[in-house]
């Protein structure tokens, strides 16, 4: 059997898997694990499913057979998430595989020995909490480089008013993908009722000097203001659709600019929220607040995003 493989993209592919739609919706191990969760646990398992679709196949739609996995792939997976994502997402990605294999044991797709064995693989190696958060800062300079490669065209104007919005506000990638055009109050400078974890929504601030209330007036005179997602989707030829973008699309636009900036592969996504805290942390020294901007219910979360040491410490070396 051949091993799964990291290509130069960082995708993950492996021969051994069956790419091929299943007869039916009932003979659909996602399907029957989906309907069995609630609303929110959906669309997160959902989008879970997606990633770790993505990362197998180089395509989050394609319709992966999940009883062609074996239980020593979830390892090389579980690695593979841990490169691009938090401990939280990277359980809550491993959880929604779990599910699905239970699913495939239950419909007989696979035995109770390959079942077991994948019990065993997903649920005993969890990541576990580190006392300082993974990821770099992102500096002012790579940040003008990011947005030099965002062009005139609306999906220019779009991604580079959705970079700002990670950048300046510090939202998490399921953040922007969930924002709709009615949640940017121009006039009161807000993003209201931003839906974070555990479903809970808060208002954020757009700083007023940090021209990101201009990139995103320019992309909504684009986009215009009929109800839909903030980000829309943009189809080839500049089209604007009405369907929003996953939390995986998001990683891929922030991926595809550091690319073109021709920036080191290290920065993620998260990196951008990393940045925010820690600037908003040196500001204004006050944990309390920033967690409650960050959407943390526990300052304690917020002071693990805290880089300024560590750069401090990095400029000083440099000076050496």
């Amino acid at each position: 059997m051949n091993a799964l493989t990291v290509t130069s993209q960082n995708a993950i592919t492996g021969q051994t898997l069956t790419v091929s739609p299943y007869p039916s919706a009932d003979s659909n191990p996602v399907v029957a694990m989906l309907g069995s969760k609630g609303v929110e646990s959906r669309r997160k398992y959902s989008e879970s499913l997606r990633t770790i679709t993505a990362l197998l196949t180089g395509r989050e739609d394609a319709a992966l057979r999940w009883e062609s996995l074996q239980p020593a792939h979830v390892g090389m997976i579980r690695q593979a998430l841990t490169e691009r994502y938090s401990r939280s997402t990277v359980n809550r990605h491993i959880a929604a595989l779990r599910s699905v294999m239970d699913v495939c044991w239950k419909m007989g797709y696979i035995s109770h020995e390959t079942y077991q064995l994948f019990h065993g693989e997903t649920k005993s190696k969890t990541v576990s909490r580190s006392k300082y958060d993974t990821g770099r800062l992102v500096t002012g300079e790579e940040f003008a480089m990011l947005l030099g490669t965002c062009d005139g065209s609306p999906l220019g104007m779009r991604d580079a008013a959705m970079l700002s919005v990670m950048f300046y506000a510090g939202l998490r990638r399921s953040e922007v993908a969930s924002l709709s055009v009615s949640q940017y109050n121009r006039p009161a400078r807000l993003l209201v009722d931003v839906v974070g974890k555990g479903n809970k929504t808060r208002p954020v601030p757009i700083p007023v000097n940090a021209r990101l209330a201009a990139r995103l007036n320019a992309w909504v005179a684009v986009r215009g203001n009929e109800p839909g997602p903030l980000f829309s989707s943009i189809r080839r030829g500049g089209h604007i659709t009405g369907q929003g973008l996953t939390s995986q699309a998001v990683y891929n636009v922030v991926s595809a600019h550091v690319a073109a900036a021709g920036l080191d592969s290290d920065i993620a996504a998260h990196d951008f929220r990393r940045t925010f805290i820690t600037n908003a942390l040196t500001a204004s020294g006050n944990p309390v607040l920033v967690a409650d901007i960050a959407g943390h219910s526990d300052p304690a979360t917020t002071a693990r995003y805290d880089r300024s040491g560590l750069e401090s410490y990095r400029v000083f070396m440099e000076k050496l």
